[in-house]
C-alpha cells in the first residue's frame, strides 16, 4: 500500500497523503497536473507531499475545458504557490492533451499568439490559481533539448 488516499472519477484522480486538501489549508499548497501518458504518472503521484493538490488526469479521453472542470471542482478558489506541469513533450511543444489526431500541443507561437485552447488552459491557471510570485514549473519532460522547448 502506497499510503494514499485516492478519489476515483470518470477522467481524473486526486491523490495525496492526507486526502484530498483539508479544510482551512494556507499558504505553500502546490498544485500538480499528471498527465496518464507519462510513463511514471503512479510514482509522482506517490511522491505527493501532504501540502500538494495532484490531479491525475487521462490524456486521451480529456479535453483542456475538462481538465479547468476538474480542477475549479477540486481546488475551488485556493491559491497555490506554484503549479506543475507533469506532460510529455513532442519536440519543442508541452503535450497537453488528446487522443491519436487531436493532440493539444502548447508551443512557443501559441504562447505568443496568445489565442488557442493550450494557451487559454495555461493563462486560466496561472492567473486564476496561482499567487502573486508563485511559479510554474514544467517537469519530466524533454523540452529543453528543443529551442522551441527551451523559449517556451
Amino acid at each position: 500500500s502506497s499510503g494514499i488516499n485516492a478519489e476515483y472519477g470518470e477522467r481524473w484522480i486526486i491523490a495525496n497523503r492526507n486526502n484530498v486538501m483539508a479544510e482551512g489549508d494556507g499558504p505553500g499548497l502546490k498544485l500538480v497536473l499528471v498527465s496518464s501518458r507519462l510513463k511514471n504518472a503512479s510514482s509522482v503521484i506517490s511522491a505527493a507531499q501532504s501540502d500538494v493538490l495532484c490531479i491525475h488526469y487521462k490524456f486521451d479521453s480529456c479535453s483542456t475545458q475538462s481538465i479547468l472542470d476538474m480542477i475549479e471542482e477540486r481546488a475551488a478558489e485556493k491559491q497555490f504557490t506554484s503549479l506543475g506541469l507533469v506532460m510529455h513533450s513532442q519536440g519543442g511543444g508541452l503535450v497537453i492533451c488528446g487522443g491519436k489526431d487531436k493532440e493539444k500541443i502548447l508551443t512557443v507561437n501559441k504562447v505568443e499568439v496568445g489565442d488557442s485552447e493550450e494557451w487559454t488552459l495555461l493563462s486560466t491557471l496561472i492567473t486564476k490559481y496561482v499567487s502573486s510570485g508563485g511559479r510554474l514549473d514544467i517537469i519530466a519532460t524533454s523540452l529543453v533539448k528543443h529551442q522551441e522547448g527551451q523559449a517556451l
